[in-house]
């Protein structure tokens, strides 16, 4: 039975393939080993947390607090780094299934896009998914942030793409920030489209990806700021 202690509620729970991770009405975060049958790790900070949103394996968390503040949350270390928010309300945090370093924040019929970069030098490890669209603006990342429409009854998020109830199908829409993917032709794009492909992959710390379109737009400014973007987050 959980809580162990009798006068403490369970108010939030999760189940991952090795976790129990629980939220009590006394704001303490725990993670129960469940092969081992142990609390592994408790935490409770100054400021009262109110939700926590994990990823599917509990590795990293984002917190909502009671001040309205979300944080970034890794339990092996137990430290926060502040997110940036985009839009005055947190309805729910979906994961990427496949990618534990992108997330979207839900409000209302809009989905906000993130990413982590945890090697950043400059201390920036979560940041929301700028739209670039020229090059100069690179360096800074000054953009509007992406967000994409969604339907209420959303299911998951993987690959970039969110899955939702549409009558008794299972639908999908890509997100704003990954939409460009599905439609690069690579070598034979135009250079237009290996623009779009760059910046997209830019903005989301996809250096690798990045350089697939770099061959293709043979510009040194593009190679020049994909290798400061890349050295900025230790990505060699």
């Amino acid at each position: 039975m959980f809580p162990v202690e009798g006068d403490r509620q369970v108010v939030q729970f999760f189940l991952t393939k090795v976790f129990l991770i629980y939220l009590d009405n006394t704001y303490r975060l725990k993670y129960y080993h469940i092969e081992d049958k142990n609390v592994i790790m408790e935490h409770k900070p100054d400021n009262p947390i109110l939700r926590v949103f994990p990823n599917k394996t509990g590795t990293k968390l984002i917190l909502q607090h009671q001040n309205g503040e979300v944080n970034l949350f890794f339990p092996t270390t137990e430290s926060y780094h502040h997110v940036k928010l985009v839009t005055d309300r947190v309805d729910r945090v979906l994961w990427d299934n496949e990618n534990s370093n992108e997330f979207v924040i839900v409000n209302g019929n809009l989905a906000f896009s993130y990413v982590i970069a945890k090697n950043n030098i400059f201390g920036n490890i979560v940041s929301p998914v700028n739209e670039i669209l020229s090059i100069d603006k690179v360096e800074t990342e000054e953009g509007e942030p992406t967000s994409t429409r969604v339907e209420k009854n959303v299911l998951t998020l993987s690959q970039g793409n969110i899955f939702f109830m549409s009558g008794i199908v299972i639908s999908f829409v890509p997100l704003t920030s990954h939409a460009y993917f599905a439609n690069y032709s690579f070598e034979n794009d135009t250079l237009e489209g290996h623009s779009r492909y760059f910046f997209a992959n830019l903005s989301l710390k996809r250096f690798q990806h990045c350089l697939v379109a770099t061959k293709s737009l043979k510009s040194t400014q593009f190679y020049e700021s994909l290798g400061k973007k890349a050295l900025e987050n230790l990505d060699l």
